[in-house]
């Protein structure tokens, strides 16, 4: 008899597992499932960046040309995207007190590559441009 009150109430602990590992399950499907396709819709080119402003995504196009102000108060680093300056319609910036949080130099590592920089769309004199601060902000395709 108590064996049989204890095989019960195994089952039900056991189903009741079951059923809370099932439904993370679901959960964390449902959770990758609507990320991924949040990222997928986040993903645009240079082109369309100018329509983002102020919003986080992910642009991904080549660099064409790209210019590292060594001797400026701020030291700044311009990569451009799919047209050269002065033509540039996206700007990925990079400061100089930045410059720290990559292990390499930007404007002579990523000249010519494929790459997606993540980040929050701003506007200077115009024109969109994502500042990047951390080296995992910049992707090679």
């Amino acid at each position: 008899m108590t064996l049989l009150i204890l095989n019960r109430t195994s089952n039900r602990s056991l189903k009741f597992l079951e059923m809370k590992f099932f439904k993370t399950l679901v959960l964390l499907l449902i959770y990758c499932s609507a990320h991924s396709q949040k990222f997928l819709t986040d993903t645009i080119t240079p082109l369309q960046a100018k329509k983002f402003v102020g919003q986080e995504v992910c642009v991904c196009g080549k660099v064409v040309s790209t210019h590292f102000v060594a001797n400026s108060k701020t030291g700044p680093t311009y990569i451009n995207l799919d047209k050269k300056y002065p033509q540039q319609i996206f700007t990925l910036m990079i400061f100089g007190a930045d410059r720290k949080n990559f292990s390499y130099k930007p404007e002579e590592f990523l000249q010519g590559k494929n790459i997606c920089v993540k980040g929050k769309v701003t506007e200077y004199k115009g024109l969109p441009q994502i500042i990047a601060t951390k080296q995992i902000q910049v992707g090679i395709q």
